[in-house]
């Protein structure tokens, strides 16, 4: 997957901040509304099945507020079928979870994934967002990937790997 900047958003790979692993993504803010990231290509998804998309974000300094992530439902023609958004959440310099959760609507066959922030004007600020995860589930589940999992007591881990490069491929984790 690549990302790509979203409504004149600037990102960029950092080493500087991470939650997972040794990288994240800096978004630096532009002046637009709804300006952040978005990862391509889109997801294949089923219709009728309920999916999660989170996301771990900090601001470089202070707050930010209105942070979201949100996921566009797609037909075969690549048309919007509909979307969900998470909760709007304020963040600070601290790690914090978003989420938007919802179930494929008729039609849709893949899910458009991204992480913005909703307010205009507010042009230079710096956050960082990591630990992306999309899952088929009904809520989110610990953050995993290939080589790291947020502590759960809930199941037991029976199985973890990544489908490919570490860092840089999905990976599959497998509760018991």
């Amino acid at each position: 997957s690549t990302w790509f900047s979203r409504n004149s958003a600037t990102i960029a790979r950092t080493t500087a901040q991470s939650y997972s692993g040794s990288a994240s993504l800096q978004i630096t803010t532009s002046a637009s509304v709804n300006n952040g990231a978005g990862i391509t290509p889109n997801i294949s998804v089923t219709a009728g099945l309920s999916y999660v998309f989170s996301a771990y974000a900090k601001a470089s300094t202070g707050t930010l507020s209105d942070c979201f992530c949100s996921i566009i439902w797609r037909n075969s023609g690549g048309a919007e079928v509909s979307r969900i958004t998470g909760n709007f959440t304020t963040i600070n310099t601290s790690w914090s979870r978003l989420t938007a959760s919802g179930t494929a609507p008729v039609g849709a066959v893949t899910a458009e994934l991204f992480i913005v922030r909703n307010t205009t004007g507010a042009a230079g600020l710096v956050w960082f967002v990591d630990a992306f995860l999309f899952e088929q589930a009904s809520s989110a589940l610990p953050y995993f990937d290939g080589t790291y999992v947020d502590p759960y007591t809930g199941y037991t881990l029976t199985y973890q790997a990544w489908n490919g490069t570490a860092n840089t491929s999905t990976s599959t984790t497998v509760w018991g």
